[in-house]
């Protein structure tokens, strides 16, 4: 646990604030980073991950994030699903989530990198719409979001479900792959 809110006083905009005890920082990267006795001191056995996973005693979490002005941390998603683009921007795909979510014809959608040429372009994924829906979907989200957060481009996902974690975070790699394969089946039939 690295952050709550009080009860007298929530914030639902945020992680909340640090809990007591706990040091949490943001990195020159804007990964968080904790440290406090609450914290693991490695992965058992393993010392290559856990000297992977810490910096001068500071636990790496994976998350990218930033602390407003009253302290609160607010949680912008995973390092390694953040979206690099040529121009330079950073686009989290949790960002664009939320807003395609509030689509009342979206069941579900998964943000994704996906390679174009030498582009990397914003790919929404859906889940349970047809091709129709999901045009309508992206022109519709795309009022809402920055130019270079911006839905390039869309797929339908053909499976009950996206693959998932046991926290039932969507395997986003495993999504790249199977559109990955699916372009390719295409470029040679």
């Amino acid at each position: 646990m690295i952050s709550s809110h009080s009860t007298a006083k929530p914030r639902f905009d945020s992680a909340g604030l640090p809990i007591r005890d706990l040091d949490a920082r943001i990195a020159s990267d804007g990964e968080i980073q904790v440290r406090g006795p609450n914290v693991t001191q490695g992965y058992w056995e393993d010392s290559t991950q856990t000297e992977a996973a810490f910096e001068d005693g500071w636990y790496k979490t994976g998350d990218q994030g930033f602390f407003d002005r009253d302290g609160c941390l607010h949680i912008k998603g995973r390092t390694r699903d953040m979206i690099c683009m040529s121009n330079g921007f950073n686009v989290y795909p949790d960002d664009v989530e939320t807003v395609v979510k509030r689509h009342p014809d979206v069941e579900d959608v998964a943000i994704v990198a996906l390679q174009k040429g030498s582009q990397i372009e914003v790919h929404a994924v859906y889940l349970g719409i047809d091709e129709g829906v999901a045009a309508r979907v992206t022109k519709w989200a795309n009022t809402q979001l920055a130019d270079h957060q911006r839905i390039r481009g869309s797929s339908i996902w053909s499976g009950e479900d996206f693959p998932c974690t046991h926290t039932l975070k969507v395997k986003k790699a495993l999504v790249i792959e199977a559109l990955t394969e699916k372009t390719k089946a295409v470029g040679v039939a």
